[in-house]
């Protein structure tokens, strides 16, 4: 069989071992300087843990507590994508600013995700992304208003805080701050995306400060939200990497991996085996750590855990108009999480799911201990609950030539059915999705939902925003023969759920004391970091880039089209 041949080629320069964000990073970087790169996958597919399945794949590699009625999405199963991971990216990211000068652009379209939200006090109050924001908010108080805007100026005046401030730590430098504690949760969860007691402890002022800054920028770059979004989810991102090293003569192996690390005298990495036993020449080797624990068993190590619980619910129609983003703190009743809980939802216009069907992602970091997963998955079920609950009234902006449409969708309680009225002057239009030219080399394209047609250029670098002409809030509910029999069987009580799946990732990474006898030229990476956010993704890559071929550019800005072909 073809997966067992053997490769022609057997010395290569770097050999990856994953193809996770990272992995794809560090392979993509390395083909581009000119190095001879073999990259090997386990997996029938790209991504690792950012991989995009579809149903059946899902099911198959994660088993999902399923929850409602399977039955019918299987009707359109190969409608569906699941994203193992879902992340988040700034607009204006280190990341964003990489994809841009490269022109992996061409190979990836992203939209804005909707407003924000944060669940306090028993209710989902809206995250200010502008000042205009927040002095309309009506959820905080004018003095609270004052405060945060006298933060928000303080801390872009970083060059005026001493060095010891700044190496301190920042959750301790927000509790000291004159902030109440909504305003600290709208910073350390919403802003910053902590996710764990551990990164409360390690991110310093200066990391803090930075990434307020970034979100600071981000807003009104590419859209009035300030995160971006892959369409057709985040193994976009993986693959857009693999095609460049492709490009550049890598080669690619899925449904392989290695066995053996064989070590000289002088700790240094001369070859591997792989899984078929063919023999392969490197002069580095990169490597996650899962793999390299089965490699290397004489060396000893201590593998650091966490644990991604997630639970992706499938509802018949939207509960926050367009694409939202929403935190729930730590300790938050009736929940009593210890660590906070990330929850997107996206609608068809993500090429996430089929219309008229929406899918909420609820994402958890829980202790590398936990091994009964059946109470945080009940927990996440009650959150897509609670939220399915939600009334909100929706204005949408005055168009031209139309008519101000405004969507009201309410909950009742007592008859435990949902309502959409929708009023529009025209007839809906399928989203569009704008496409870069040639003319426009150093420009990512983004897509909005939530205004009225128009194009904006920021920057010399720029990005095209384009809407789309379809009003996300005017949505039909329309109940099938199945959704009724789903409802006969009280699993939920909301009509609007369909089916929730829940499982749970391992991440896995090695602290740096904690492998002896590491060869030289082997370089791991972590699986996982942040799960709400890819800026750490890209430090990561360049980290271990660096240590291979210092004085190299990490993607250094090139005008050939990387195979993309010009009109």
């Amino acid at each position: 069989m073809a997966e067992n041949l053997s490769l022609d080629v057997t010395e290569f320069d770097v050999i990856v071992i994953g193809t996770s964000l990272v992995g794809s990073l560090v392979a993509g970087a390395c083909s581009r300087i000119g190095k001879k790169v073999l990259h090997f996958d386990k997996n029938n597919n790209y991504g690792a843990n950012n991989a995009t399945l579809t149903l059946q794949e899902f099911i198959n590699e994660v088993q999902p507590k399923i929850k409602g009625n399977f039955e019918l999405l299987k009707l359109k199963e190969r409608r569906f994508n699941f994203d193992l991971l879902v992340k988040l990216i700034y607009s204006a990211s280190s990341f964003i600013k990489t994809l841009i000068k490269t022109k992996i652009t061409h190979y990836i379209d992203f939209l804005c995700v909707g407003q924000g939200y944060m669940y306090i006090d028993q209710t989902f109050k809206q995250i200010p992304c502008s000042k205009a924001d927040v002095f309309r908010n009506k959820h905080l108080g004018l003095l609270e208003k004052r405060k945060l805007m006298k933060f928000i100026t303080t801390c872009q005046a970083v060059d005026q805080l001493s060095p010891e401030i700044l190496e301190s730590n920042f959750f301790k430098f927000i509790q000291e701050q004159d902030l109440s504690d909504q305003l600290r949760a709208f910073i350390l969860y919403s802003i910053c995306l902590l996710n764990t007691e551990e990164e409360l402890q390690k991110t310093t002022v200066a990391q803090g400060l930075k990434a307020l800054q970034i979100y600071i920028s981000s807003i009104g770059r590419y859209g009035p939200n300030p995160f971006l979004y892959p369409i057709y989810g985040t193994c976009e991102i993986a693959q857009a990497f693999c095609r460049v090293a492709a490009v550049n003569q890598a080669l690619y192996v899925l449904r392989r991996s290695i066995t053996e690390i064989n070590v000289d005298e002088n700790n240094i990495a001369t070859s591997v085996k792989c899984t078929i036993g063919q023999n392969l020449k490197t002069n580095h080797l990169v490597i996650e750590p899962t793999i390299l624990q089965s490699c290397l068993p004489t060396s000893t190590r201590v593998l650091i855990k966490e644990k991604i619980v997630r639970c992706i619910a499938i509802l018949n129609q939207p509960i926050f108009p367009n694409s939202a983003f929403i935190v729930i703190p730590p300790n938050t009743h009736p929940f009593n999480n210890h660590n906070p809980i990330q929850v997107l939802q996206f609608d068809s216009t993500f090429q996430l799911c089929p219309k008229p069907y929406v899918i909420l992602h609820l994402s958890m970091t829980c202790n590398a201990n936990q091994t009964d997963f059946n109470p945080v998955f009940d927990m996440l079920n009650e959150i897509v609950e609670i939220i399915c609950q939600y009334k909100v009234e929706i204005e949408s902006p005055e168009e031209n030539n139309t008519q101000s449409t405004t969507t009201t969708t309410t909950t009742t309680s007592e008859s435990q059915q949902s309502t959409t009225t929708t009023t529009s002057a025209t007839e809906p239009q399928q989203s569009t999705t704008t496409t870069t030219t040639a003319s426009e080399p150093q420009s990512i394209t983004t897509t909005t939902t939530s205004e009225p047609q128009q194009s904006t250029t920021s920057e010399p670098q720029s990005i095209t925003t384009t809407t789309a002409s379809e009003p996300q809030q005017s949505i039909t509910t329309t109940t099938t023969a199945s959704e009724s029999q789903q409802s006969t069987k009280k699993e939920f009580k909301s009509d609007k759920i369909i089916t929730t799946l829940s499982f749970f990732i391992n991440s896995e990474s090695l602290t740096d004391d904690s492998v002896t006898n590491l060869p030289k030229n082997v370089h791991i990476y972590k699986q996982v970091f942040n799960h709400a956010s890819l800026e750490n993704e890209i430090e990561e890559a360049t980290k271990i880039f660096n240590e291979m071929y210092p004085g190299e550019e990490f993607y250094p800005e090139v005008e050939e089209n990387m195979g993309y072909q010009e009109e």
